[in-house]
């Protein structure tokens, strides 16, 4: 089944949107409770997988039933698996540090937030 532009960029929004909203969520989760930066990003982490996992596996299904040799992780990701686990850890690790990287400099166009 091939998505037509419009299916496939609500498609896009919608895991955008499911994304982001679980960034909120994990944010609210935190001040709520006691959790350590480290346990906010393997969070933010997580959720993100659960939702573009499923995404990744449907949109490699075709390959998959055809019995070509897909990428790597089952056929999850169309990417040789060094690529795939290079780039993951890299993301898991910096995505977090980012904001507190960002806030911590205190540059004069963050004095108006």
């Amino acid at each position: 089944m091939k998505l037509s532009p419009r299916a496939l960029g609500l498609t896009c929004a919608v895991l955008t949107v499911l994304i982001w909203s679980s960034f909120i969520v994990v944010a609210r989760a935190s001040a709520a409770h006691n959790l350590l930066p480290l346990d906010i990003g393997f969070l933010r982490v997580i959720g993100a997988g659960c939702v573009l996992l499923p995404w990744g596996w449907w949109l490699m299904r075709a390959q998959r039933q055809s019995g070509e040799q897909v990428g790597s992780l089952m056929g999850l990701s169309p990417l040789p698996l060094r690529i795939t686990v290079v780039a993951g850890f890299l993301a898991a690790c910096f995505t977090p540090c980012w904001p507190t990287l960002v806030f911590s400099l205190r540059l004069p166009h963050m004095h108006r937030c």
